[in-house]
């Protein structure tokens, strides 16, 4: 049986339970097919002092060090906040050194087979102190973060980026462009793994929502209201569309984040207020159901490591807008099952939208085709065999 110690400083916690619900969701699927999993993750230590001045830093304190995940072990190791802002480069082996003793603790009762670090610098710096001390295979997953920001933070988080990863057994990338960006940038192989959704998640069956809005193009985005997500670029986009096409949208937001207010008075000023709704925050069943019900998804984020919001509406058969060269490009294909708009060009998505508004019959067949691949490729369960064949694969070329 496999034993995999996921290292993952990307976890739900007590205080945040969608953080690093990724990775979460990998642990679980493999413990279904039989591996067993435990987790590492470590958190802030912030002193007490300071801790009390935000209550979320106060929360985190009181974490307990060892606890139980639905059937999952996670171990909570404090590390210093100033090394894991300012010295990520360092972050890896002063953890290793810091927690030497629960590394010890977890072997003598775990003996794990396998470590998984689920970011290429911090986390892979850590697994691979560990790989080396228990001669056990490491495999690391390199991130959006990894690759577009952390190699450039300075020379020395590039040299041990690199060396984490041409130490690691295996490499993984979940989406397509990141593991473009990394045979470009570090000239480094991956294997291609992405992340997943529950189908028995997806809404079917009758709603109100459908009456509502009945009659009305139903375009829907659901992220977090910040710039990076590009839901400015659709405000403008459907502003700058003729006023017979722009009077038949619905365009529903869901979500909250610091750039709500102003994205509200953004809507003042294009006089969209009777097209724009912000729903705020909404539980997910009732996020399904608004996917259920709309025509297109729209999301022209330039920030994004892959997005489940894009798979989620993809498996209601809705086509979906991403931007090119970011999170589901690759998986997106334009004009076969969704849409790819050049990266902050507001006049290429307001086409795109207009073109969908008046092709209702070339958006069905796009969102079918989406669907299918969902259903085909992009589940937890079918994502977690994935990783099991790899680990699989590690082993054999041992």
């Amino acid at each position: 049986m496999h034993k995999i110690l996921f290292i993952s400083h990307l976890y739900p916690l007590p205080t945040d339970p969608f953080y690093g619900m990724v990775v979460h969701r990998q642990a679980l699927e493999l413990k279904n097919l039989g591996c067993d999993v435990r987790i590492i993750s470590p958190i802030l230590n912030i002193p007490k002092g300071v801790s009390k001045l935000k209550k979320k830093w106060t929360n985190i304190q009181k974490i307990e060090s060892k606890r139980d995940l639905e059937g999952i072990t996670v171990y909570h190791p404090k590390t210093n906040p100033l090394v894991a802002k300012y010295l990520p480069h360092k972050a890896g082996l002063y953890n290793f050194n810091k927690f030497k003793g629960l590394i010890d603790e977890v072997y003598s009762e775990f003996n794990f087979t396998h470590v998984h670090a689920q970011t290429a610098l911090t986390n892979g710096s850590l697994g691979l102190e560990i790989s080396r001390k228990y001669n056990v295979p490491l495999i690391t997953t390199v991130n959006g973060t990894d690759i577009d920001h952390l190699i450039y933070r300075n020379k020395q988080s590039l040299i041990n980026m690199k060396k984490v990863l041409k130490e690691s057994d295996a490499v993984t990338t979940p989406s397509i462009i990141i593991k473009q960006k990394l045979k470009d940038r570090l000239r480094i192989d991956s294997n291609f793994i992405g992340r997943g959704i529950y189908l028995n998640h997806t809404y079917s069956g009758k709603t109100a929502l459908e009456e509502k809005y009945r009659n009305k193009f139903i375009i829907l985005s659901v992220s977090k209201l910040i710039q990076s997500k590009g839901i400015n670029m659709n405000l403008i986009a459907i502003s700058k569309l003729p006023a017979q096409i722009r009077d038949n949208i619905k365009y529903i937001v869901i979500g909250k984040g610091p750039q709500e207010s102003e994205l509200k008075k953004l809507v003042e000023k294009l006089g969209l207020n009777n097209i724009v709704e912000f729903k705020g925050f909404q539980e997910k069943n009732k996020v399904m159901e608004y996917m259920f019900i709309c025509d297109l998804f729209s999301l022209p984020s330039w920030q994004e490591t892959f997005g489940l919001v894009y798979l989620e509406a993809m498996s209601h058969g809705k086509p979906v807008i991403g931007s090119q060269n970011h999170g589901v490009d690759g998986i997106v294909k334009h004009m076969v099952n969704g849409f790819l708009v050049e990266e902050k060009n507001i006049d290429h998505l307001s086409y795109l939208i207009d073109f969908c508004v008046n092709n209702e019959r070339v958006i069905k067949h796009l969102g079918n085709n989406a669907k299918e691949l969902v259903e085909n490729n992009f589940t937890w369960e079918k994502i977690a065999v994935k990783n099991k064949n790899l680990y699989e694969e590690v082993n054999k070329k041992l």
